[in-house]
């Protein structure tokens, strides 16, 4: 979103700055850089211009249907991003399942779709159930 002029005012819009010497010399020195030719490149910075509409951003994996991004805090992400370092997100992940229905059922106290729920229920039923896993990873 923040290379797309028409949609990076959602995450607070990006501004360009040019900087003086020591300020690219500091900058550089934090990225590890070294003054010399990569510091100049870095006479011109980008910040962000406003806050952000969304405090939260959740982004669908467009290979993986199953994997999203959720950013809590999405003006510390974009500051991050234009600064070049990294920031976190959490990657949640669901998996679908197949569990016995009667087992389900006898985890909540409820009676078996199968039986009286005296213990001879011989027939169960398998049906699916998503569930989520989660981690938090840097970008």
């Amino acid at each position: 979103m923040l290379k797309n002029n028409e949609l990076n005012g959602l995450v607070g819009g990006v501004t360009s700055v040019d900087v003086g010497d020591k300020m690219a010399r500091d900058i550089a020195e934090r990225r590890n850089l070294g003054f010399g030719g990569d510091a100049r490149d870095e006479k011109t910075v980008q910040n962000r211009e406003d806050a952000p509409i969304f405090d939260v951003v959740v982004e669908l994996d467009d290979k993986d249907h199953n994997k999203f991004r959720i950013v809590r805090d999405v003006a510390k992400a974009v500051d991050s991003i234009l600064k070049k370092e990294k920031y976190q997100v959490e990657v949640r992940r669901r998996h679908m399942v197949e569990v016995d229905e009667e087992e389900e059922q006898k985890e909540e106290g409820g009676v078996s779709p199968t039986g009286d729920g005296d213990g001879d229920e011989t027939a169960s039923t398998k049906k699916p159930k998503c569930t989520m896993s989660f981690e938090f990873v840097d970008c």
